[in-house]
């Protein structure tokens, strides 16, 4: 088991920002090739060296922000600075949505007149998963192996155990060597994946398509549940190094 919980709140605040500078980072491409951060363009705009030129400083912006977030999260928890950690998680949440704000200011002035003609897809739809099932048991795998593992070293789980950490490191809250207390986390994250599987199944199926001017060849839908699928992997990870603990 993993004795540091210094080494999971790190494993964990780097995971989340590792996401957070995934999904801003391909946000501005998940739009159909007539808008770019959120305005009207030409469909071929994208293409441009202009649209390239501000795709690339939105994106530097991004890992600056994201870099700055993680920094300030993490000297708040080793220093045990309760403002930087503050910051920290504002800074994160907040500095990415600031630079897409700039970014759609400067897209503006390429900005064309809505076209009031409306555009169908006649091909058939992406209704499968991304990936298929094979790839969807993917976390529950991750989940069974930790269990697996869990139970193999049984005897060596102590008695009582910490399940919460405050700020400075040390634990306030507490469980037993028990099936609940140390599959628990196990099971309630494989609840969670198990919902965002529906949901991903029911955006796949369900949703409307999303014209695919352009060419392109995926649509909106399939792309959500796209990112549906990594944030169950993600999930996946946490609850198992929380199962760890």
């Amino acid at each position: 088991m993993i004795g540091h919980p210094q080494i999971i709140f790190g494993a964990v605040t780097l995971s989340v920002a590792a996401l957070v500078a995934w999904l801003f980072w391909i946000l501005p491409l998940w739009s159909r090739p007539g808008i770019f951060f959120a305005v009207t363009v030409v469909p071929d705009f994208r293409n441009s060296t202009e649209a390239q030129r501000l795709l690339r400083n939105y994106r530097i912006q991004i890992l600056l922000h994201v870099a700055i977030g993680f920094a300030l999260i993490l000297a708040g928890a080793l220093f045990q600075h309760f403002v930087f950690l503050i910051v920290g998680m504002l800074w994160l949440t907040v500095a990415p949505l600031v630079a897409i704000s700039h970014a759609h200011k400067r897209v503006l002035p390429h900005a064309v007149a809505v076209s009031t003609i409306r555009e169908a897809s006649l091909s058939p739809r992406a209704t499968q998963l991304p990936g298929g099932w094979n790839l969807e048991l993917g976390p529950f795998v991750i989940l069974l192996v930790t269990a697996i593992y869990l139970h193999l070293h049984w005897s060596a789980i102590p008695e009582r155990f910490p399940v919460h950490w405050g700020i400075d490191g040390r634990p306030n809250g507490w469980s037993a060597r028990t099936p609940v207390g140390v599959y628990g986390p196990l099971v309630f994250g494989a609840a969670l994946v198990a919902g965002l599987a529906l949901l991903a199944y029911g955006i796949s199926h369900m949703a409307r398509r999303t014209p695919a001017t352009g060419g392109t060849a995926a649509d909106f839908a399939h792309r959500m549940a796209i990112l549906l699928v990594g944030v169950e992997f993600f999930l996946a990870a946490i609850f198992s190094m929380v199962g760890l603990l």
